[in-house]
């Protein structure tokens, strides 16, 4: 067996390759995502949904999923306690924080512009923005 390496050390590169392949391919994003999608609609048939969901992100892309107009006006309709039709910038933040689907997501609220006062149209239009975004796989 000269040359070979020990079984440990292939089962543990192999591993590491698994765990780079999945993280590259956000596959533990998409089956968060998915199984968040699946609890919130309760579909009676849950296999045509998944299929449906997939195509879906397959056409339009990384901001499909769970979150649409309707649900990102009810997130800024709370946010906005006082029902002036503006919320702050920190409370923007934290609003856009809650419609996150991924950790990267969530992090990124961070780097985002945003004004001081932000209203319903630019609240609707930063979520899609955030929602549409994911890390440069390496």
């Amino acid at each position: 067996m000269s040359g070979s390496k020990p079984l440990r050390t292939v089962s543990l590169e192999k591993k590491q390759q698994a765990i780079d392949y999945l993280a590259k391919n956000r596959v533990h994003e998409l089956l968060n995502d998915l199984c968040a999608s699946v609890c919130f609609h309760k579909p009676s048939n849950v296999k045509e949904f998944l299929v449906e969901e997939l195509r879906k992100r397959s056409t339009q892309g990384a901001e499909a999923g769970l979150f649409d107009n309707r649900e990102i006006d009810a997130v800024f309709s709370m946010a906005d306690v006082m029902q002036k039709g503006i919320v702050s910038e920190i409370v923007c933040r934290d609003a856009l924080r809650s419609l996150a689907n991924s950790k990267y997501q969530f992090d990124e609220v961070a780097n985002l512009q945003i004004p001081a006062e932000v209203d319903s149209q630019t609240f609707r239009k930063t979520a899609r923005s955030l929602l549409a975004m994911s890390p440069v796989p390496p």
